[in-house]
């Protein structure tokens, strides 16, 4: 069974609230987003994060000592699977906004996902940069 086409647009809105939930929403709707056992790997910076409550601590504590104005833009997604898991690949620009906006890094994303009975959720989000 392949991916419908709901499917993909579930995804995509997924991936795009994972976003909105890193940059502005409470850390919090990362619950709505990760499954529980979820994890968030960025190996360049030796960061491997399991489980929504640490990634939501995660999440609370880099807003918390960031200056504040960032935002993450992705693009280029691409996700393949069956109707129960998948794979998608996009690209991250993470950017400080302001009066003088600049790029902070370029790094891809991979990330796996599950059907849940909640709908769509991360299992795990790796960062390559």
């Amino acid at each position: 069974m392949s991916l419908s086409t709901d499917d993909i647009v579930e995804i995509q809105q997924l991936l795009a609230r994972y976003t909105k939930s890193a940059d502005i929403d409470p850390p919090e709707t990362m619950r709505d987003i990760f499954t529980e056992d979820g994890s968030f790997v960025v190996a360049a910076m030796d960061l491997n994060i399991s489980g929504i409550d640490n990634i939501i601590a995660f999440f609370t504590e880099s807003r918390a000592n960031s200056a504040g104005g960032v935002f993450h833009v992705t693009s280029n997604l691409i996700v393949d699977g069956d109707g129960y898991s998948a794979t998608a690949s996009s690209y991250l620009n993470v950017m400080q906004g302001g009066t003088d906006i600049k790029s902070l890094t370029m790094a891809r994303y991979s990330d796996e996902l599950v059907k849940t009975s909640q709908g769509w959720r991360l299992k795990t989000r790796t960062i390559v940069m």
